[in-house]
């Protein structure tokens, strides 16, 4: 087999024009999501469920109205694995804070203090609840500010890491939250 033909079967596949099927499943998330419910997606190794969340995120981001409120959605992708394989000490409260401000386009200086990579306030979850709340009330009555929902790809680590074990009940408090600064739904995909 040739180098072009495995990366066909091992990399995601998604757009409108590559993804085909799931239509059913795709349609039942994406009104999960804008109900606001949260789903765990299971299947092996090359079952799609990257490719699937990936789609979600392109067909979703800026295409659905949040049923609160009439202002966009976004939603980002949070790939476990590479937090895990990234050579970098960030934790992963702030890792996921720094993916939330990028993905929704929020100017640097929104925050009233910097941040510091070193600061042992950057791994505790409280942290990043209060940075969120922070964030959003910055942007909020700008065309920045977005009801989002969180894709978490690779979710068993949250099991299967030690680094990781530690946040699963923080990520699990974020289904909960009705604030509007917390992820309207989330979506955990993995399996081994």
């Amino acid at each position: 087999m040739h180098s072009d033909s495995i990366d066909r079967l091992t990399k995601p596949v998604y757009g409108k024009k590559k993804f085909l099927g799931n239509t059913l499943l795709i349609n039942s998330l994406s009104t999960g999501i804008s109900q606001g419910r949260s789903f765990t997606l299971l299947g092996g190794p090359g079952t799609g469920k990257t490719s699937l969340l990936l789609h979600l995120k392109e067909q979703l981001s800026g295409d659905i109205n949040s049923v609160r409120s009439n202002r966009e959605k976004q939603c980002i992708y949070l790939d476990l694995a590479i937090f895990l394989t990234e050579k970098n000490r960030q934790t992963l409260p702030f890792f996921i804070f720094n993916l939330i401000k990028s993905e929704l386009n929020t100017p640097i200086g929104v925050i009233n203090q910097p941040l510091k990579k070193t600061s042992s306030k950057t791994g505790d979850w409280s942290w990043l609840f209060d940075e969120l709340k922070s964030l959003i009330e910055a942007i909020r009555h700008s065309d920045r500010w977005k009801r989002y929902a969180l894709l978490i790809d690779n979710a068993d680590l949250l099991l299967l890491s030690s680094k990781l074990k530690s946040a699963l009940a923080p990520l699990t408090k974020m289904i909960d939250q009705q604030d509007d600064y917390m992820p309207v739904s989330i979506i955990f995909a993995g399996g081994r």
